[in-house]
C-alpha cells in the first residue's frame, strides 16, 4: 500500500466516524483534507459532494460532481441538482439514469425520479423505468395516462 492509500484510508476512517456520530461538519473538513491530497480520486469526489448535501450545500454538491458520468456520481448530482433547484439538470441526469439501469441497481433512483416529477407536476407528471425483470415500473399523476396495457408474459 502506498502513502496515498495509507493516508485515504485514515481519512476515510475519521469521516466514517465523524459521519457515524453525525457530526456531518466535521467529517466534511475531512473529506476536504481527503479531496485536496487526492483531487481525482472518484471516492474521495463523491464522499465530499455527499457531505456537502448532507450539510446543505447542494449547489457546490452538484458542482462537484458536474460533468462525471458514474451512475452513483450521477444519482448524487441529480438529487443536489433537484435540492439546488436546477430542475432540468435534475431531470436530465435522472432520465439518463432510468434509460440505462434497472430502477432497483440503484438505490434511490426511484425516489429520486418521484421526488423530480413532484418538484414540477405540471412538466413532469411520472416517470417510466425497467427493472431486474425487464417489467416496466414507475409512477404517474392519477390521470396523466389515457391508458395502460399489461401484458401478460
Amino acid at each position: 500500500m502506498n502513502i496515498e492509500e495509507t493516508r485515504l484510508r485514515v481519512l476515510f476512517g475519521l469521516i466514517a466516524r465523524a459521519a457515524d456520530q453525525q457530526q456531518f461538519p466535521l467529517a466534511l473538513r475531512f473529506a476536504d483534507s481527503a479531496l485536496r491530497f487526492a483531487p481525482d480520486n472518484p471516492t474521495a469526489i463523491l464522499i465530499h459532494a455527499r457531505l456537502l448535501l448532507r450539510t446543505g450545500e447542494a449547489g457546490a454538491a452538484a458542482e462537484r460532481l458536474r460533468g462525471r458520468d458514474d451512475p452513483e456520481s450521477l444519482l448524487v448530482f441529480a438529487d443536489a441538482a433537484l435540492q439546488a433547484g436546477y430542475i432540468d439538470e435534475a431531470r436530465s441526469a435522472c432520465t439518463g439514469l432510468l434509460a440505462r439501469y434497472a430502477v432497483a441497481s440503484l438505490p434511490g433512483l426511484s425516489s429520486l425520479a418521484s421526488r423530480q416529477c413532484r418538484a414540477d407536476l405540471d412538466r413532469y407528471p411520472g416517470w417510466v423505468g425497467i427493472d431486474s425483470h425487464l417489467r416496466l415500473v414507475g409512477e404517474a399523476k392519477s390521470g396523466s395516462l389515457a391508458m395502460v396495457d399489461q401484458g401478460q408474459g
